[in-house]
């Protein structure tokens, strides 16, 4: 399915929509259902792919010290001078992070990858910029108002995510390539 979209030759990559299993009424499942759910918002406003992805080979190499292949992959692929395709029908079924330790650690790496890749391909992906992130939190605040606590206390904790992911990379210098590895320690 994800292979359809270059028919069109103007398309350099495309990507599916990522559903999570994580549905055990449990608050971390609920948080990764939404990030998802704002996902998918998001690519139907301006395509961003994750999880799964197909792409034309306009570029080497992927980054290695990118922490966001996808979004480095976007970033190629537009520097191209191609478009990106989202196709919502292409499911992905994945599995997120089931504790609050593992969601803070994946959202702080990536907050810091999506710095990085700022920084070194001059790429912002689209979950970075504020207004469309307003626009989709609305949209899932009027279409589920009774989640608006569980809403707020997500949105909350994404920010304390981001807010550490941008500490990291801007005041320790670390990049999410280096953050939770310990040195690998010299042969010999």
């Amino acid at each position: 399915m994800l292979v359809s979209a270059f028919g069109d030759p103007q398309v350099g990559a495309s990507g599916g929509r990522p559903f999570p299993i994580n549905n055990d009424g449990r608050f971390m499942a609920y948080a990764v259902q939404l990030l998802w759910r704002l996902h998918h918002r998001m690519a139907l406003i301006s395509p961003k792919l994750g999880e799964m992805i197909a792409f034309r080979k306009v570029m080497n190499a992927i980054p290695g010290d990118s922490a966001v292949d996808e979004a480095s992959i976007e970033s190629m692929v537009k520097a191209a001078g191609l478009q990106l395709r989202y196709i919502p029908e292409a499911l992905i079924y994945n599995k997120g992070p089931e504790t609050l330790r593992d969601f803070i650690k994946q959202r702080r790496r990536i907050q810091n990858g999506h710095l990085w890749l700022i920084q070194n391909q001059h790429y912002q992906v689209v979950s970075q910029d504020k207004s469309t992130l307003a626009k989709i939190l609305w949209q899932e605040l009027v279409s589920r108002p009774r989640d608006a606590i569980k809403l707020l206390m997500v949105v909350l904790l994404e920010f304390y995510c981001r807010a550490l992911g941008s500490w990291d990379y801007r005041i320790k210098k670390k990049e999410s390539f280096c953050l939770g590895k310990s040195p690998v320690p010299p042969n010999g």
